[in-house]
Order: C-alpha cells, then sequence, then structure tokens
C-alpha cells in the first residue's frame, strides 16, 4: 500500500503527541514531522512532498487558515482545533475535515480514511446511508439540504424527498461531515452550502424558516458571519 506523507503543524505538545499515536496506528500513514509554527511548517513543505497536514489553528504568528490562504499548491488539510465555531471557514477552504479537541481515535480514524489512496489524491464520494423501512438508503451528502429531529427518528431533506430513518440527531451528527453542517437548534442541522438566507434567530433552507436555539446563537453567528 502506498504511503501517504502527513505532517502535524502543533504547539502544543501533548496534542502533538496524541497526533503521532494516532498515525502511527494507520499503516498507510507516514508521518515526517512535527511543526509548531507555520512559517516552520511552510519551510517543510518547500523541501519535501507532503501529500497531508494536520493543522491546528491557534499558532503563533500565523494562524492556521491564514497559512492554507498563503499557499499557492497547499496539500489536503484536516483541521485540529479546540474552536468548533470556525468548521464552516474550513469547509469554504475544502479541508476533508474539522477534528474537535479532544479528538477520540475512531473520529481520527473517520476523518483519515475519507481520503482514497490514489495516484490523483482524491476525495471519496461523500455518500451516507440511512436504514429507511429495512433498507439501506445511498445518501449524497452534497444532496443533503437540512436535517431534522422527529422523537426517535430524523428526517432528512433532499430537494425532491425526505427520508424519515429511525435513529438519534447524535448518530446522524457522527455520519456526516462537521465541516459541510451547522446545528442551528436541538432539532436542526443545516447544509452550509444550502442556506438561502439568515438572521440571528433564523436560517432558511429549501424555502423553510428553521429557528435558531439559545444555546446555538453564538456559534451560528460566528459561523454565519463568514458567509457574509
Amino acid at each position: 500500500m502506498k504511503k501517504v506523507k502527513c505532517h502535524i503543524v502543533e504547539d502544543e505538545p501533548l496534542a502533538a503527541e496524541l497526533l503521532e499515536d494516532y498515525i502511527a496506528k494507520i499503516p498507510f500513514l507516514e508521518l515526517t514531522g512535527v511543526s509548531v509554527t507555520a512559517i516552520e511548517a511552510s519551510l517543510v513543505l518547500k523541501k519535501m512532498d507532503i501529500q497531508l497536514l494536520f493543522l491546528d489553528l491557534h499558532l503563533p504568528g500565523i494562524k492556521g487558515f491564514d497559512f492554507i490562504k498563503g499557499l499557492y499548491n497547499p496539500p489536503r488539510v484536516i483541521v485540529t482545533s479546540a474552536y468548533p465555531q470556525y468548521a464552516l471557514e474550513g469547509y469554504d477552504l475544502n479541508v476533508v475535515d474539522y477534528l474537535v479537541k479532544p479528538i477520540e481515535f475512531g473520529r481520527f480514524f473517520r476523518a483519515v480514511n475519507k481520503l482514497q489512496d490514489s495516484s490523483s489524491w482524491a476525495v471519496q464520494k461523500p455518500v451516507v446511508y440511512f436504514q429507511e423501512n429495512r433498507k439501506k438508503v445511498p445518501v449524497d451528502e452534497d444532496a443533503i439540504y437540512f436535517i431534522e429531529a422527529q422523537g426517535n427518528y430524523v428526517k432528512i431533506h433532499l430537494k425532491e424527498r425526505t427520508i424519515s430513518s429511525k435513529c438519534s440527531l447524535k448518530e446522524t451528527l457522527s455520519k456526516i461531515s462537521s465541516t459541510k453542517f451547522l446545528r442551528i437548534h436541538k432539532s436542526f442541522v443545516v447544509s452550509c452550502s444550502k442556506i438561502e438566507s439568515f438572521n440571528k434567530n433564523k436560517i432558511i433552507v429549501l424555502g423553510r424558516e428553521l429557528p435558531v436555539g439559545r444555546i446555538y446563537k453564538k456559534t451560528v453567528d460566528l459561523a454565519i458571519n463568514n458567509l457574509r
């Protein structure tokens, strides 16, 4: 199996050690080293063919997203951050995944397996399977407009139809990309790319007004401000 050369950009020693341990458990990942600043990482990128970065956002000097924006031909990026409110900006920059600290190995494993070990280093087609009427239904993640929790079920709203699946919203969130979706209410999760309009109290998706929950207002405000 071809090895994928990856590099950690992290200024917290314990966080870097945890990632090193996780990477060592993945057969197709090859760690090239650890940088504690974006400037140090940029020098490594000039010398080595790095295919994947595990990037912390709050770095000394240049911050993580500013670092990505400044690269002419950046490698694939998996963000590792203690701040979930910046996930939408990560989506805009096409990161592979956005991991919120503390990172569990299972979540890390799902993130790295979104990648295919191929010559083009392509991202796997984002298909999610939902149980409906005793059948597993494949759904293109990019076709989801919003997800609604109703009792013991979730409703997956697509453009032309709605899928009703018996599972919790928490379980559903574990299946989808955290960089593409935003939780706005205890009962609603929206696709960032499908938001039609918004204000501090509601978001409109697929022509429907969805409420912004009180405890989610701060995170939603920070996220949607990046859409302006």
